[in-house]
């Protein structure tokens, strides 16, 4: 039993160390909640920045809200759930601006997690950070599949508790 969870702890933080894009807090109880996602530049290049982020809500992530970000431009995709209580809900959130070689920006989400959610629970938020210049997209979506193997491009998390 200790092995075992041991074994998914270190899965949890495994993961979370090799993450490039994180999400503050990593652990939250379902209910309402601010999160900040961090975006450092990543394009490979120092003359080449980052111009957009996407960040794509998992299942169980209802009610999301953008914060205002300063030379940014917040954009969203509304559709359907599949939840009568919340039938068209925000799914994917973009930043369009510039992000320059050697900074970082965060983005604030307001979210709330069903109290549906089981605790124990890893929430995934997919990212997608697309590069001036060449247009490469670079995808922060890769989700553990238990086989202890370190990630490149982790999606960031949250666990529920």
């Amino acid at each position: 039993m200790a092995s075992l969870l041991f074994t998914s702890l270190c899965a949890v933080m495994c993961v979370t160390a090799y993450a490039h894009i994180n999400i503050y807090p990593s652990e939250l109880e379902p209910g309402w909640a601010f999160v900040k996602m961090r975006v450092p530049h990543d394009c490979g290049d120092e003359t080449i920045g980052t111009t957009n982020v996407t960040f794509k809500m998992p299942v169980g992530v209802v009610g999301t809200r953008l914060e205002q970000v300063e030379g940014w431009r917040g954009l969203y995709m509304k559709g359907p759930t599949g939840d009568p209580d919340y039938p068209d809900e925000i799914h994917t959130v973009t930043y369009l601006g510039f992000l320059p070689d050697y900074f970082y920006r965060e983005f604030g989400l307001i979210i709330k997690i069903l109290d549906t959610v089981e605790r124990g629970t890893i929430l995934y938020f997919p990212t997608y950070q697309e590069c001036h210049g060449d247009g490469e997209v670079i995808a922060y979506d890769e989700i553990p599949t238990g086989d202890g193997e370190p990630l490149s491009y982790a999606a960031p998390s949250i666990v529920v508790i």
